[in-house]
């Protein structure tokens, strides 16, 4: 479990939007400041899984439930689509380490 905490706490001191990566998903890199909120968000939603694993909730579809009533209760609309978009990825990548799959999520 502790690995897997690490693994998590690693997105949160990270660059998870660097610069370079835009143009590999054909888009204009958002201002730092954009991408600093992203990387907040990114960063809450680790906290969260860590928050969920640490309490003892390790079952995924436990998780699941758990990471759904999160994304349902989260506005991400200070960013604009393909913002939106990148993030969710990026927060697809932590649920699939925690063994959730992200395609049986609604965002």
């Amino acid at each position: 479990m502790n690995g897997l905490i690490h693994k998590l706490e690693a997105y949160k001191s990270r660059d998870n939007f660097p610069v370079k990566e835009w143009a590999n998903r054909g888009l204009m890199p958002s201002d730092d400041d954009i991408r600093q909120g992203m990387n907040l968000a990114v960063s809450e939603f680790a906290d969260f899984l860590i928050a969920q694993i640490s309490d003892g909730t390790i079952e995924p579809v436990d998780l699941q439930d758990k990471v759904q009533e999160y994304f349902d209760e989260r506005d991400n609309y200070d960013f604009d689509t393909e913002e939106r978009e990148y993030i969710v990825d990026v927060q697809c990548e932590l649920v699939q380490l925690v063994g959730v799959n992200c395609g049986d999520l609604l965002f």
